[in-house]
């Protein structure tokens, strides 16, 4: 779909209360309980991505860079508003078609093993017997 999704007309990031709430807590949370996250943006529409503002953008940028500042154990993988070809979307709300949602599962597994993998290295020392 080369459908502009409503990202493309906003002229300003402004979060949804209640879902920046449910952000936090769940970050809150997450962070009291030394769990890491590692935040990875959905893929927009190439036709969306072109008609997004800057403002919106960096708005959003800036929003989650909060975040990063106040939970440690929070990280941007990755832009905040990755774009992907047309031919990988199949509505006007930037929903991925199954093409698209096969490619982003297998490039997401491969990120998620390289993590596993980094943390299983560094994390999964045996402890010294007693």
């Amino acid at each position: 779909s080369s459908t502009v999704a409503s990202e493309g007309y906003m002229t300003a990031f402004h979060p949804s209360p209640l879902l920046d709430r449910y952000f936090d807590r769940m970050l809150a949370l997450l962070a009291a309980r030394g769990i890491p996250v590692e935040f990875v943006a959905m893929p927009m529409n190439q036709a969306t991505r072109r008609a997004v503002q800057p403002a919106v953008q960096a708005g959003f940028t800036a929003y989650l860079a909060q975040y990063e500042a106040r939970y440690p154990n929070f990280h941007v993988v990755g832009p905040a508003m990755p774009a992907w070809p047309d031919r990988y979307f199949g509505d006007e709300f930037s929903h991925l078609n199954p093409h698209g949602a096969t490619l982003l599962s297998r490039q997401f597994g491969k990120c998620l093993r390289r993590l596993l993998e980094q943390s299983a290295a560094t994390d999964c020392v045996p402890e010294a017997a007693e």
